[in-house]
């Protein structure tokens, strides 16, 4: 009995333990964005919303979106990139 519950134990972390990483991976990415961000403005309260960051990438996205435009994912990710970056240099 004690070594079925080991082996369910074992068999569940080889599926969560990655995904733990991952997001262990992406809040600290997430957090140093936004570190570097504020640094680099020189705004305590500067968050992509206030910077209009988000809105740029939702512009260009929702202009892709309309005019129909296939450019698979990675052109979508360049795309939203550029516009947040657009933004960010007005």
């Amino acid at each position: 009995m004690e070594l079925d519950t080991h082996r369910r134990l074992g068999r569940s972390w080889v599926w969560r333990g990655p995904r733990l990483l991952a997001a262990i991976l992406a809040g600290i990415c997430l957090g140093l964005a936004g570190s570097l961000i504020q640094r680099m403005t020189g705004n305590v309260m500067a968050s992509p919303e206030l910077l209009g960051i988000s809105g740029g990438a939702a512009l260009v996205m929702v202009l892709i979106v309309l005019t129909g435009t296939e450019i698979g994912r990675a052109g979508q990710l360049g795309a939203a990139t550029l516009g947040a970056a657009g933004a960010l240099a007005c």
